[in-house]
């Protein structure tokens, strides 16, 4: 038995001795595992964070270009307010130039009108003042050619009897003579 025994022993420092090594492999397993888990860990760790440094970065690039984006908006929107401001006070000065101009205009009509209207009155007074001094100018003429045809018919008639009364005077005593018929009238 003793044989027995040590066979048993030796088989138990041998199952010892392989569990020791089991136990040793096993550990040095773990350690490897948990150095590999650690290093991948690590290597998450570090993927995860560059994963957030480069969202953040490009994050921070899309802010940073929707703020450009929207300050240049901002700025086209103002500069637009600016030039639309600018147009309406340059439209209001023409309207207001515009209307200036209507006003002087209507003024100038009313002022050519009633210009015209004395223009007319004056020349409508002129016209009936000529129409007057002509019809008393041919007027007076006529009178001057009257009188002077009168005159003339008188002269012809002193002329034609003279010689005649000569003879009756010559022929009759004392005859008065009437009054004389008038010519002409």
């Amino acid at each position: 038995m003793k044989w027995l025994r040590g066979l048993v022993e030796w088989r138990a420092r041998e199952a010892a001795q392989d569990k020791d090594e089991a136990d040793a492999a096993a550990q040095a397993e773990i350690e490897r595992i948990q150095a590999n888990a650690a290093a991948e860990l690590e290597a998450a760790r570090a993927q995860a964070s560059q994963t957030v440094a480069d969202l953040q970065a490009a994050a921070a690039a899309e802010l940073d270009h929707a703020r450009a984006q929207a300050q240049q908006r901002i700025d086209a929107a103002a500069e637009a307010c600016t030039r639309a401001q600018a147009d309406a006070e340059h439209a209001q000065r023409q309207v207001e130039a515009s209307a200036a101009e209507v006003s002087r205009l209507r003024a100038e009509l009313a002022q050519l009108r009633t210009d015209s209207r004395n223009e007319q009155a004056r020349i409508g007074e002129e016209a009936r003042s000529d129409r007057e001094a002509l019809r008393a100018q041919y007027a007076e003429q006529l009178t001057q050619i009257q009188q002077s045809a009168d005159a003339r018919a008188t002269a012809l008639t002193q002329a034609l009897e003279a010689p005649a009364s000569r003879s009756r005077a010559a022929a009759a005593p004392a005859v008065r003579p009437g009054p004389r018929p008038c010519r002409g009238g």
